[in-house]
């Protein structure tokens, strides 16, 4: 548990330091953080575990996708967003998308996902995304 929050903690003091070098520094850096439940409802299946053949029934703590947000300016702007599962849906990476973001040429490819569990995408369909995050 240290151990990943020391390195969470160096690479948000590197991001920071990015930011802060990206031209015409200020001092006006902002920092949010946001969070949202993604558990699916039960029964669903886990992968990952090479004898398990039934859905799981009962959950020990939810599911979560986080999102950090540092912005020097409108026009710089990092986003980090971390979720619970091994895998997302197109559907799901597109609502998280910000609106807006065509006009940044932005591709999937562009994107970061930090995934943690070992859920399937599948599970997860009927997970309702709010642009609004």
């Amino acid at each position: 548990m240290f151990r990943q929050l020391k390195y969470g903690l160096i690479t948000l003091f590197a991001l920071l330091q990015q930011v802060s070098f990206a031209g015409g520094f200020d001092g006006g850096v902002k920092v949010g953080t946001g969070k949202i439940v993604i558990t699916p409802e039960l029964p669903f299946h886990l992968t990952g575990y090479a004898g398990r053949d039934t859905p799981a029934v009962d959950k020990v703590h939810d599911l979560w996708a986080k999102a950090l947000v540092i912005e020097e300016s409108p026009s710089s702007r990092i986003v980090i967003v971390t979720t619970d599962v091994l895998g997302l849906t197109p559907a799901i990476s597109d609502a998280a998308r910000p609106p807006g973001a065509e006009a940044w040429h932005k591709t999937f490819a562009d994107h970061v996902q930090f995934l943690a569990h070992p859920f399937r995408p599948d599970d997860l369909a009927g997970v309702k995304c709010d642009r609004g995050l």
